[in-house]
């Protein structure tokens, strides 16, 4: 008995917040790029900051999203990077970090 009022308040607070169910995006022409991070590197040398470390890169201007191989399986792209920069290809914003 004493352990149902604390599930109780833990449902009806989870229940407080509101947040649609889904959200829709469509992104036209997007393109996805994977790449060596050496050449995503050189290739935005000159664009971003010098001390900055490009990981990846979302390029507003032709709608290209730039993400590096995965360092442990090196066939596969950078999942945690190509996340990050579909962000921005959402939000239609550049980031450079």
């Amino acid at each position: 008995m004493k352990y149902l009022l604390p599930i109780f308040l833990m449902l009806l607070v989870g229940c407080a917040t509101h947040r649609p169910v889904s959200e829709a995006y469509t992104i036209p022409f997007l393109t996805v790029i994977v790449a060596e991070p050496e050449y995503i590197r050189a290739t935005f040398r000159g664009k971003v900051p010098k001390d900055t470390h490009v990981r990846g890169y979302y390029d507003s201007s032709t709608r290209t999203m730039f993400v590096p191989y995965n360092s442990f399986y090196g066939t596969q792209p950078d999942l945690e990077v190509m996340g990050h920069e579909l962000g921005h290809a959402i939000a239609g914003q550049r980031w450079y970090k």
